[in-house]
């Protein structure tokens, strides 16, 4: 069975991961963010649920680790 994963407009994803537009790209280019997904008209740069909340688990999970 395939498992369906939303996709985030930039807006969704600023909200989401608690940060601006630009750090959002300077993330993605140093490869710590996800990269964008294929869009479908409306939105030409979208991104995966799915990896989004996962690199925000994982930074959640880093900083209780450095406490």
């Amino acid at each position: 069975m395939l498992e369906y994963d939303e996709r985030l407009n930039i807006r969704d994803v600023m909200r989401i991961a608690c940060r601006s537009r630009a750090s959002i790209y300077k993330m993605m280019k140093k490869g710590i963010f996800p990269q964008q997904v294929k869009g479908d008209g409306e939105y030409s740069a979208l991104w995966s649920k799915k990896q989004v909340l996962e690199w925000l688990e994982n930074l959640k999970n880093n900083n209780r680790n450095n406490y």
